[in-house]
């Protein structure tokens, strides 16, 4: 094996929490070391009109990216209010991005444009094509077994590895509907795991209308639907039953527009063109297991359900308090005490965020009498109720810091 001295961190994964993990680390001079498989380090077309991978960026975390040169100013298109109901009763809230003092509650951005800008902000040496294939923890750091971008069997020894891959991968479903297999990611067992019995269609749809930055969350029956602005498009987050999912992931273009357009209705106009339609399924994945010497981040600590779009913002959130503690702890990185602190330093924010995404998409779906009217009436109190209202922009906005 080679034997890679004077390394900090390695970092398994290069999705987007792995890489922006190494970017704030590097920036801050912590001696980093970016692991990235083939599927994360593969140059990237960028998008099409015909094929949308949206992914939802809170403000906190565009500005992050931003201060690290790793998006640009057109690069994404900001949400500049979110109009919250739920089909076929009444009850609403609309939150705004000037009710809270910042020029976008969020931004859209695509996964292709957001990986590679990323991608290239991680050239060698901060980062190396390989895949992680095993670890053994060292009293005085970990050792990790990799191959690389050839195959070859290669050896690094570091203080801390981090996790940084996992998951559900998204990819084009075939006519048949069959979806792909999870992400083998790194071995682990979940503290929690719930399958929604859901998968998310994702797509993009042209309006009649112009958004002007309005994204709409509608809860429906079946599952959240999510319209948001995405250049001169929507981007499509629709949540379904698995069997209904690949119903309409068969059906043509026509077919699924006249359902997607029965279900949100007329707000926007009329929909249409919609683009090559990907799925994923859909669980809750919580795992904080403490390993010697190995901390797991974003989708390899937890993966949530995609209403509210709190995901990727929340492993990014991972990425930023972990760097904070490698610069406040430098002398104990991947002791046992400085990986017991990183998680409980992250318990708040990963339980609360965990629990609106859970709850918002299991209380919507209850279809019990009177439900609908308790849900319309919180929707309406929470638009009248500015305080509260608020709070919970707050929170999406800036995660813990919002509480």
């Amino acid at each position: 094996m080679v034997d890679v001295s004077g390394i900090d961190v390695i970092i398994a994964g290069g999705g987007p929490v792995g890489a922006t993990l190494a970017l704030l680390a590097r920036a801050r001079g912590i001696r980093t070391t970016l692991i990235a498989a083939d599927a994360d380090t593969r140059q990237d077309t960028g998008p099409t009109p015909a094929v949308c991978r949206p992914i939802a960026l809170s403000h906190a975390s565009a500005h992050m990216l931003r201060g690290l040169g790793a998006l640009r100013a057109h690069d994404a298109t900001p949400i500049e209010s979110i109009h919250v109901s739920q089909q076929a009763h009444f009850g609403r809230t609309l939150m705004q991005a000037r009710d809270q003092g910042v020029p976008a509650l969020g931004y859209v951005i695509d996964a292709g444009v957001l990986g590679e800008r990323l991608r290239s902000s991680c050239p060698p040496p901060l980062s190396a094509r390989g895949e992680v294939t095993a670890w053994q923890a060292e009293e005085d750091g970990v050792a990790v077994e990799w191959t690389d971008g050839a195959g070859a069997a290669c050896g690094s020894r570091a203080r801390l590895l981090v996790i940084a891959d996992g998951g559900e991968r998204a990819v084009a479903t075939d006519p048949a509907g069959i979806m792909p297999a999870p992400n083998s990611g790194a071995p682990e067992r979940p503290r929690t795991r719930r399958d929604y019995g859901q998968q998310a269609i994702v797509c993009s749809v042209h309006a009649s209308l112009p958004h002007r930055g309005v994204a709409y969350e509608r809860f429906t029956a079946a599952g959240p639907l999510a319209l948001l602005p995405y250049e001169d498009r929507y981007a499509v987050v629709w949540s379904l039953p698995t069997a209904r999912a690949r119903e309409l992931l068969r059906s043509d273009d026509a077919a699924f527009i006249r359902t997607l357009q029965d279900t949100f209705g007329m707000r926007q106009g009329r929909l249409s063109a919609p683009g090559t339609r990907l799925a994923y399924p859909l669980v809750l994945r919580r795992s904080e297991e403490i390993r010697p010497r190995v901390v797991s981040i974003g989708n390899a600590a937890q993966t949530l359900h995609p209403v509210a779009g709190q995901g990727l913002n929340l492993g990014l959130r991972d990425a930023m308090a972990l760097v904070d503690q490698l610069v406040a702890q430098r002398d104990s990185i991947g002791s046992d005490r400085f990986v017991k602190h990183y998680y409980r330093r992250r318990l708040a924010d990963r339980a609360a965020t965990i629990a609106i995404t859970d709850t918002l998409a299991r209380v919507f779906a209850v279809e019990v009498p009177f439900a609908p009217l308790l849900r319309g009436a919180a929707l309406t109190a929470l638009d009248a109720f500015s305080p509260a209202r608020n709070f919970f922009a707050r929170r999406m906005i800036l995660g813990a810091r919002g509480l």
